[in-house]
């Protein structure tokens, strides 16, 4: 089946991270993608700090998520690619909170975990923020505009995740119903489509 696409203003992400947003924060100085704290080796702020803003393009709330990035075996994401929890993290640190460790290797994340994507390419083990919940945030990050890439299978109102191998930055359909494709496994529901693919 060929890939697709949906326009990011047609697509609205669930925050499934723990914490709570802060909705009276404001963007860093510099802006989410700033040098001085994103794509950074080491933590500016604290990991899982969640910033919630009104996004002016989109006409809705945005939450960026302050998280780490681990890349496994994949390609380094770009902006729109969409990033779940690392399982190699969770398998291998059994009492270290690993929440906000995540990975874009199709074969290392959890699927039913939350889902968040990229703003900007990101190096491994560095922090950076991601867009994890709400409208888009074009106005903050403007390489989050434009189309994002599906598995061809969103309808309107129905629910999408990552698809089986996030590596290739798809979002698919996420639950079994006459228009599912069989060879996409069932996940937890991250976001909802507005329109249809085309």
């Amino acid at each position: 089946m060929a890939n697709s696409t949906i326009d990011d203003q047609k697509i609205q992400l669930y925050d499934r991270f723990p914490g709570i947003p802060d909705r009276q924060g404001q963007k860093p100085p510099d802006g989410f993608t700033g040098a001085t704290h994103h794509n950074v080796a080491a933590a500016v702020y604290e990991v899982g700090t969640k910033i919630q803003l009104y996004d002016t393009t989109s006409k809705g709330y945005t939450t960026f998520i302050y998280l780490q990035y681990i890349k496994g075996t994949a390609a380094v994401p770009a902006a729109k690619a969409p990033v779940m929890l690392d399982t190699t993290e969770q398998a291998t640190a059994a009492t270290t909170a690993t929440y906000y460790k995540v990975c874009n290797d199709g074969a290392e994340v959890l699927l039913d975990g939350p889902m968040a994507f990229v703003i900007s390419a990101m190096t491994t083990l560095y922090y950076g923020w991601f867009w994890c919940g709400g409208v888009v945030p074009v106005s903050f990050v403007s390489a989050m505009g434009g189309n994002y890439v599906t598995d061809s299978t969103l309808t309107a109102g129905n629910p999408f995740g990552a698809a089986d191998s996030t590596a290739d930055g798809m979002i698919a359909l996420t639950i079994a119903d006459a228009v599912h494709a069989t060879s996409v496994a069932d996940v937890a529901t991250q976001g909802i489509a507005l329109i249809a693919d085309a």
